[in-house]
């Protein structure tokens, strides 16, 4: 069963972000929330390649551009397959989903961003970086989390890229910085798993009134 969201309500007075450096892939991401979370205050893109460091590195733009990653993908998981429904429909082969052609990028943390004035400190963080999450995260800088009452994390049960964190080791780490799971769920692709997780001894620097 699929994660509740806990921030809906939020949705109406929502600026949201979307970083993505495959154009493919950041022009699908906002067709579909322009759709499907259409009363958000704003939606834009950035092209802009979120990292744990800044600097030149590689970014894999792949077959199926939502797999596009940071990181390549490891050989050895080929043959696998992932099911885009319960019911098994819609099966594809994730090797041949990953071929992908490498470009060369510049990595941004998104601490830098902030700091830099570039881009608004984010309250609520959504990252679905096919393999990247914890350097995302790690690029965040401890004195941002301050800010952050909620992370949406969606990372793969069984890794699937050459160097992509474990899932425990991302959970680990989101806890030593005061966040709790709050929901935990399996999406229709099996081998992922999507978790909500809230910041257990803050909140909000601002409230909402009726």
């Amino acid at each position: 069963m699929p994660p509740i969201d806990p921030w809906r309500s939020f949705w109406p007075i929502i600026d949201l972000t979307l970083y993505d450096a495959d154009a493919a892939a950041a022009e699908m991401a906002l067709k579909h929330w322009r759709i499907r979370k259409n009363s958000c205050a704003s939606v834009v893109v950035s092209g802009n390649c979120i990292g744990e460091t800044r600097g030149a590195s590689q970014f894999y733009i792949c077959f199926d551009g939502s797999a596009s990653s940071m990181l390549p993908f490891d050989p050895a998981c080929s043959e696998y397959s992932w099911f885009t429904d319960q019911r098994g429909k819609g099966v594809y082969n994730l090797g041949e989903a990953s071929r992908s052609q490498v470009i060369e990028v510049i990595t941004w943390p998104l601490g830098t961003l902030i700091h830099e004035g570039k881009v608004k400190q984010p309250n609520i963080l959504s990252i679905d970086a096919e393999g990247a999450t914890l350097q995302i995260l790690r690029g965040l800088g401890d004195e941002h989390f301050e800010e952050i009452v909620g992370l949406f994390i969606e990372a793969a049960l069984l890794p699937t890229h050459k160097g992509e964190a474990p899932l425990h080791e991302i959970l680990a780490y989101a806890v030593e910085r005061n966040y709790l799971c709050i929901d935990f769920g399996q999406s229709g692709r099996f081998s992922l798993a999507e978790m909500h997780m809230g910041a257990f001894d803050r909140g909000p620097k601002s409230h909402i009134e009726d």
